[in-house]
C-alpha cells in the first residue's frame, strides 16, 4: 500500500497511526473530527507456550469462557 501511495497510484491508504513509515515518508495523517473510524486498541498476542515462560506481571491471562 505504501508503494502505491508513494508512486501516486493511489491518493489514500489505511495505516496504523503508530507506523514509523508515516514520519519516515513525510505522510499526512488525516483527522477524524466526526469519529467515522472507530477507536482501535491494539494488543500483542502470544502463544500459550511462550506466555507460560513469562512473569505474570507481563502476561494478563483472560478467563476461558
Amino acid at each position: 500500500m505504501y508503494r502505491a501511495l508513494m508512486s501516486g497510484e493511489v491518493d489514500v491508504i489505511t495505516a496504523f497511526s503508530s507506523d514509523g513509515r508515516i514520519a519516515a515518508d513525510h505522510l499526512t495523517v488525516l483527522g477524524d473530527p466526526l469519529h467515522v473510524i472507530p477507536r482501535y486498541d491494539a494488543v500483542v498476542l502470544l502463544s500459550p507456550r511462550r506466555a507460560a515462560h513469562l512473569p505474570s506481571r507481563i502476561v494478563r491471562r483472560q478467563p476461558t469462557p
